[in-house]
């Protein structure tokens, strides 16, 4: 049974009838279908609570980009409207958070869902409102020497303003009693901290690192006594324009792009989510100093930040991880071990087809690390969009140019949410030598395309 017909998802919040369908709706609708993969039976359940997760990453891009830019629209006054069902930007915006705050619930189901069935193979996630006992001891020790010290309360008054909240940082919020009234106050969640800590005893139980500093925010606070308490994170605009000072011949674009990185951070807030649920107090005062409409505030019941969905099968043992796991997908080379060491000879005599990632990559990657050793070869070009932080690919690239070669590299440092990524490849392949391209104003350049020039007999 899927997650659509339980809660008349698919017919209620959609208009399916309608010949065009607005842009952002029809993502949605996507992200959706998405998250309707964890209810699959026939799936292992790490790969349902991966699709979980991705709905979740895929909705905070969704919020940084697309209800960003329609927002700055609105601030602007801009008077356009989408051009496939008239909607206005607000009319826009007002649609999307209507159906977004169902999703929230579906995504919630899902997770208990898989929780669920996790606790039958040994996994547990564990609730502190549940642990007491030697095991809550142990965590309180735990919490007072190696998680504490790492923390900065931070309270809100006249004296101590509201503290800027980075984007998708977790923090706890908690109001404060004191002699005179009450007053709120803040935790930022380390980042730098592990998500989970495993308790001991049979199978894999652990709870999350924003659950314990919520358990004990009092002791966080001193003297003050915490009357309430709730795990927050706000999602901030990225969206950017590239493009407007580029028309400048003396911008130099690396440096422009790394300026707009740091402008990011600060960012107007457009979304507020919030686990579990607040006191109205509580959440005006997070209103009034996020500058957001309740409407633009998401209440959840999964973790907010669902990515450790993607390691922590590390912590099992084999047999228990391929139970919860597709098999894994070994792509195939299909080219003859006997042949396979001259690439470029292979390559000049014949088109040949790969089909990735079915087939293997290692082909390519095999003919530019030959390119770039061979002493034929003159020059090396290629377009890049995205770069894995230890890149085979680029380490050739850097090869042939220190091999005296020409290579040319069109860089896209406007790659989303891998621009600060590319723009240390891009300093890296300069300072090997390569000439080094940033691509067309007005343009991303998203082609995968690579021209290697050899001289032959004259």
């Amino acid at each position: 049974m899927f997650f659509g017909r339980r809660f008349g998802m698919l017919e209620g919040f959609f208009d399916t009838a309608a010949y065009m369908q607005n842009r952002e709706l029809s993502w949605l609708k996507f992200n959706e279908r998405v998250l309707l993969e964890a209810n699959r039976t026939d799936m292992p359940l790490l790969e349902r609570l991966k699709f979980i997760s991705i709905f979740s990453s895929n909705l905070d891009e969704f919020f940084m980009i697309r209800v960003g830019s329609l927002s700055d629209s609105v601030l602007l006054g801009n008077k356009l409207s989408d051009n496939k069902t008239g909607m206005s930007a607000q009319e826009q915006l007002d649609e999307i958070y209507r159906v977004i705050a169902p999703l929230y619930a579906l995504a919630g189901h899902a997770f208990s869902s898989v929780i669920k069935g996790l606790t039958k193979h040994g996994v547990e996630f564990v609730r502190m409102s549940s642990i007491s006992g030697g095991e809550l001891k142990t965590l309180k020790n735990h919490f007072v020497h190696n998680i504490m010290p790492l923390l900065s309360p931070s309270i809100i008054d006249p004296k101590h303003p509201f503290p800027h909240i980075q984007n998708k940082q977790m923090h706890i919020a908690v109001t404060l009693e004191k002699k005179k009234g009450t007053t709120f106050g803040l935790i930022a969640v380390p980042p730098e901290l592990d998500r989970l800590i495993f308790l001991d005893g049979k199978g894999w139980r652990f709870v999350l690192i924003e659950d314990l500093i919520l358990h004990f925010a009092d002791l966080a606070f001193g003297s003050y006594k915490v009357i309430e308490q709730t795990i927050i994170a706000v999602t901030r605009n990225a969206d950017f324009d590239t493009e407007e000072e580029l028309l400048d011949e003396d911008i130099d674009f690396r440096q422009h792009m790394q300026s707009l990185l740091k402008k990011r951070q600060r960012l107007a807030p457009v979304r507020l989510e919030i686990f579990g649920s607040v006191s109205p107090e509580m959440l005006e005062f997070l209103c009034l100093k996020l500058f957001l409409d309740p409407t633009q505030v998401f209440y959840s019941t999964a973790p907010l930040d669902l990515s450790f969905s993607f390691y922590i099968g590390r912590y099992f043992d084999t047999e228990t991880y391929d139970r919860l796991v597709w098999p894994v997908h070994a792509p195939v080379n299909p080219l003859d071990p006997s042949i396979r060491g001259n690439m470029l000879e292979l390559a000049s005599g014949k088109d040949m087809f790969f089909a990735f990632p079915f087939e293997s990559i290692t082909p390519f990657l095999s003919l530019v690390r030959q390119a770039a050793e061979d002493s034929s070869v003159l020059s090396i070009k290629i377009t890049v969009y995205r770069l894995d932080a230890l890149s085979k690919l680029a380490e050739s690239l850097i090869l042939a140019a220190e091999n005296g070669k020409e290579v040319v590299v069109l860089m896209e440092l406007r790659a989303r949410f891998d621009e600060s990524n590319n723009i240390e490849w891009a300093s890296r392949f300069e300072e090997a030598g390569c000439r080094v391209i940033y691509g067309l104003v007005g343009y991303k350049c998203h082609s995968k395309l690579c021209l290697i020039t050899r001289k032959i007999s004259g």
